[in-house]
């Protein structure tokens, strides 16, 4: 029962290994003391976990060092087998807004490749939230430097992307 058990295990693990194979704990050097997987850094390994598990297997002198090398060798078959579930968090609206005001003096067009998004993304969320679409800049200081140095109403909502209201509203609720 034991050696069918074990000739499973290992027809299992020989149908994943075509010469070479990727060992999650390989080591410059495939022999290792005590008949475990080699430790290490991950690279190809010339030896096949089928290779010394059965090696490990046929050293054992009873009947429990057999068990053990059995659920090891079924341990390794999984691991090998079992997809890797990758978590991914997902960024919420306002921490993407965050990083997209984050990038002052940047252009629209470097944040937008930097962030995989749109330049036309990146300058929307810049107007609506009072910047320079373009630069990121603060759009009500540039504002009142604007107006300070003479121009226009008109100008100024030209130059900002805003509605005139608003850069009115804004330039006198804050004198």
């Amino acid at each position: 029962m034991i050696d069918a058990l074990m000739r499973l295990a290992l027809a299992r693990l020989e149908l994943l290994s075509y010469g070479k194979t990727a060992s999650p704990a390989a080591s410059p050097t495939c022999e290792h003391p005590g008949g475990g997987p080699p430790q290490g850094s991950l690279r190809l390994q010339e030896t096949p976990p089928h290779h010394w598990l059965r090696t490990a297997y046929e050293n054992c002198d009873t009947d429990p060092q057999r068990l053990l090398v059995i659920l090891k060798a079924q341990g390794v078959l999984i691991e090998l087998t079992t997809r890797k579930h990758v978590v991914i968090h997902e960024e919420t609206a306002a921490q993407w807004l965050a990083r997209v005001l984050s990038a002052e003096g940047w252009p629209a067009r470097d944040v937008a490749v930097s962030l995989r998004c749109s330049a036309s993304e990146v300058r929307r969320l810049r107007s609506e939230n009072g910047r320079d679409p373009e630069t990121g800049l603060a759009a009500v200081l540039d504002a009142q430097t604007l107006r300070a140095s003479g121009a226009s109403w008109r100008e100024i909502a030209r130059l900002i992307d805003q509605p005139q209201a608003t850069v009115r509203y804004r330039l006198r609720s804050r004198a």
